[in-house]
């Protein structure tokens, strides 16, 4: 955040200085204490776990120079402090904590218009936002001031603190934008107003909620809706809605894909062993060959949006080339983990699944060179409504026509997975009810061999990551 006095703030959000020092100011706005250090302004959130006004004294006690609460008898708790009393911090009552959190990144958005010289970029999508976001801002690190949202962070809480992260340094800014429901996504762009927007995917996350997908691709679209005339709208030209996202941007649209209708063409792809994908591109930047070394052919396309953005913001193509090869990817996508006393080696995918990511997954792990079995642990898809029967089973389908030797299904809906598979023929076929974890896991063991490759991908909900820990037990046994 650019560093702002306790009246600053105080004045900028209608609140009360309390208690304290006017002057004293800060540069970071966090909502976990133990996150605080100097020149931190702590935000006294009240969650669903826990309830910041509890945390004020450790805040204090760590260098916090700025408290903001909504419960006066905690700011009367804490005014005695040392810090408060010698005037080395202070408290700003106000009426909502988070809509003080989200009127302070509003005002510091205005201020970096003011500045001009921060490139805002929003993205979303269903499918594919994180890595996306993720490409775009490690290829845009090898030469910008980057500050991206972390993990995924991208509500309605998350997308304000990702701009109070900005400071004098930055250069580049990067939001992502989930959705749970209709007009989510254009809330988040009105906050945080990107000179450049990128929607990813419109797969059938959110089906549950929206219906269809073409009112999915509706509501992504509201990001487009909400770019400047002098903005840029990318998006992947191999879209069945590609008409939404097209007729929703008043401003440059540039489309990213294989087909050499698109005005960015990926050509020449090539995989290797490993699953990993190297590609030419061409576009007003020219033309050049890159690799990456994350799996995935879906990857070519994320990395091409930062490559675009990247050319943009004036990147030579030798240095793009050279950041796509060392992107990398947060934790749970795609992983590759050795057990080596076992010898098992598992790719750990078990972030998030809807059935795009899902087959594209499974596509890839069935590409990967491996001297034993492919086992596929797939657990459910959630948020599909009416959908989710028909997903899992063409999942289930799907793994008996690729090169995968044995399929283990947990949860609810993956019965029907599983039952598909049985039915187009796969031999190798078990299904456990969602809490057999340790079912799962004892047959896992049982049938895994050294130089085996096992993938795990589901929903969220199942947590399907457990079972590389729980296996290193069952192994021993």
């Amino acid at each position: 955040m650019y560093s702002m006095t306790a009246e600053k703030i105080a004045r900028v959000l209608c609140g009360m200085l309390f208690a304290g020092a006017s002057d004293v100011s800060a540069s970071r706005v966090v909502i976990d204490s133990r996150d605080v250090e100097a020149d931190t302004l702590f935000a006294a959130l009240v969650g669903a776990r826990a309830d910041g006004h509890e945390y004020l004294e450790t805040a204090l006690d760590k260098g916090a120079s700025i408290l903001l609460v909504e419960q006066e008898d905690a700011a009367q708790r804490v005014a005695d402090h040392p810090s408060i009393v010698n005037g080395q911090a202070s408290v700003i009552v106000v009426r909502s904590v988070f809509k003080g959190i989200t009127g302070l990144a509003s005002h510091q958005r205005d201020l970096m218009d003011m500045r001009n010289d921060v490139t805002v970029i929003g993205v979303t999508g269903s499918t594919g936002k994180t890595s996306t976001k993720e490409f775009i801002a490690s290829i845009l690190s090898s030469r910008k001031n980057v500050v991206a949202t972390r993990g995924n962070q991208n509500n309605e809480l998350g997308a304000p603190l990702t701009v109070l992260r900005v400071d004098d340094r930055t250069e580049v800014l990067i939001v992502e934008m989930g959705m749970r429901g209709k007009g989510q996504v254009r809330e988040l762009a009105r906050m945080a107003r990107p000179h450049m927007g990128v929607i990813s995917t419109l797969g059938t996350s959110h089906i549950e909620l929206l219906g269809s997908r073409e009112e999915i691709a509706h509501a992504k679209a509201e990001l487009f809706r909400e770019l400047p005339e002098s903005g840029i709208a990318l998006y992947r030209f191999e879209e069945d809605f590609r008409d939404i996202l097209i007729d929703a941007a008043e401003c440059e649209k540039i489309s990213v894909g294989f087909d050499r209708a698109a005005n960015v063409v990926l050509d020449n792809v090539i995989c290797d062993e490993q699953g990993c994908y190297q590609a030419r591109i061409t576009g007003p930047f020219g033309s050049f060959e890159f690799s990456l070394s994350v799996p995935g052919e879906h990857h070519l396309v994320n990395a091409s949006f930062g490559i675009i953005i990247g050319a943009r913001l004036g990147i030579d193509n030798e240095t793009l080339k050279e950041a796509c090869k060392h992107a990398t990817l947060s934790g749970m996508r795609f992983a590759r983990v050795l057990d080596e006393a076992s010898g098992l080696t598992f790719i750990n995918d078990a972030y998030n699944a809807n059935p795009t990511s899902m087959a594209g997954a499974l596509h890839t792990f069935a590409h990967l060179c491996t001297r034993g079995k492919r086992i596929a642990v797939l657990g459910d898809m959630l948020e599909l409504g009416d959908y989710a029967p028909e997903a899992h089973r063409e999942i289930g389908a799907l793994c008996s026509s690729l090169s995968i030797d044995t399929l283990l299904c947990y949860g609810e809906f993956s019965a029907e997975m599983a039952q598909a598979a049985q039915d187009a023929g796969m031999p190798y076929v078990y299904h456990f009810e969602l809490g057999k974890i340790d079912e799962l896991c004892q047959k896992l063991a049982a049938i895994a061999q050294p130089e085996d490759l096992i993938l795990l991908k589901a929903s969220r909900g199942c947590a399907l990551e457990q079972v590389i820990e729980k296996m290193g037990a069952y192994r021993a046994c």
